[in-house]
């Protein structure tokens, strides 16, 4: 159900030749627009993101997190990240693994 080629300028390219963060990126999109359509037909379903965005630059980071932001308004979105730093702009509530209780 996935894209397999991008057109970029009037030009397209096989995914496969496309590097890893730009294939990261481009899955993260595909996943938000599937579950915008989805939501739209009344069928909520929440995005998983787990460290998938580890190869994005911090221009096109900002770019997917604002993007984010746009269909968390709609859709539940759950990210796990090792990059603490990177993701708290994203905003949202935190759990850290301190926070969990041992029993």
């Amino acid at each position: 159900l996935g894209p397999d080629e991008l057109e970029r300028n009037g030009m397209r390219e096989k995914l496969t030749r496309l590097s890893g963060g730009t294939r990261e990126q481009i899955a993260v999109l595909t996943r938000l627009g599937f579950a915008q359509v989805m939501a739209s037909k009344g069928r909520h379903v929440p995005i998983v993101i787990d460290d998938a965005l580890v190869y994005s630059d911090d221009d096109r980071i900002q770019r997917l997190f604002d993007a984010i932001n746009v269909v968390a308004a709609d859709v539940q979105i759950i990210a796990f990240s090792c990059r603490q730093k990177t993701f708290e702009s994203l905003g949202g509530k935190n759990i850290y693994p301190s926070s969990f209780e041992t029993s």
